[in-house]
C-alpha cells in the first residue's frame, strides 16, 4: 500500500482507507485491478502506453523485487520520455547506481 501521507508498512492493513490511497493488483497477464479508497468507479481497457505507466509505477514503489511473466514488457521510468523493455530494466539500475 502506498498512500502520500505513509509510507509502505506492515502495520496498516490494505485499503487502510487514507485519502490518496490506492491498491493495485495483477490479477493475470491481461487483467489488473486498481483500487481507490476515493474516486469513480468502473472498467476500462488501457493502451499499450497505460500499461507502461502502471509498470513504472509498480516498480517505482518496489521495494526488493519486480517481477514480470518475460522481458517483452514495457515501463516508463521517472528520467524517461519514452518506456524501456523491461529486459533493459536491470541495466538501467545499474546505470543510475554509477551515478549517483
Amino acid at each position: 500500500m502506498e498512500t502520500l501521507a505513509f509510507k509502505p508498512t506492515r502495520r496498516h492493513p490494505l485499503g487502510y482507507g487514507l485519502a490518496d490511497t490506492s491498491v493495485t493488483f495483477a490479477i493475470t497477464r491481461e487483467l489488473l485491478a486498481l483500487g481507490f479508497c476515493d474516486g469513480n468507479a468502473g472498467v476500462r481497457r488501457l493502451g499499450q502506453e497505460e500499461v507502461a505507466e502502471f509498470n513504472g509505477l509498480i516498480c517505482a514503489f518496489s521495494h526488493q523485487q519486480i517481477y514480470a511473466p518475460d522481458d517483452r514488457s514495457y515501463l516508463y521510468l521517472p528520467d524517461r520520455d519514452a518506456p524501456i523493455p523491461g529486459s533493459d530494466l536491470a541495466q538501467h539500475i545499474r546505470a543510475r547506481g554509477q551515478t549517483q
